[in-house]
């Protein structure tokens, strides 16, 4: 396991299921700061779906601007109600189940955004499952 530059994020490549996995770390992560951390959790497919799914991609001049934001589940529609009920421009968002992506064009979000740099150049450090994984 090593964590992909300085996002926050960790890549690393298991057997586990996606439930047993989530249990292992969250369990590690309790035993060593001695309180419960909650993780999320996305799997290759997952990164490769968020990926390919990216809303802005004929929009973002600069990914630098470009941002994805993992949510530990699908927001409702009275959670994401003040979201829609504000004019964001020039920024963009999109919710797409667990995941928000956004676009910035004149500023930076809040660090718990995943910057878009780092999202699809992460791939090859996560999988495929079944295959060689490159150095990162």
């Amino acid at each position: 396991m090593a964590t992909y530059l300085p996002s926050g994020n960790a890549v690393f490549g298991t057997d586990l299921a996606a439930a047993a996995l989530t249990k292992a770390i969250e369990g590690a992560l309790e035993r060593y700061m001695d309180r419960p951390i909650a993780t999320m959790l996305r799997m290759h497919g997952q990164m490769k779906a968020i990926v390919d799914a990216n809303p802005f991609a004929k929009v973002a001049t600069s990914f630098a601007h470009l941002y994805v934001t993992f949510l530990s589940s699908s927001p409702t529609q009275s959670e994401l109600a003040p979201l829609h009920g504000q004019d964001w421009k020039p920024e963009l968002f999109q919710v797409a189940g667990k995941e928000i992506y956004s676009w910035h064009p004149k500023r930076w979000p809040t660090p718990s955004a995943t910057g878009w740099s780092t999202t699809p150049t992460c791939l090859p450090c996560v999988g495929p499952p079944s295959g060689k994984r490159k150095g990162c």
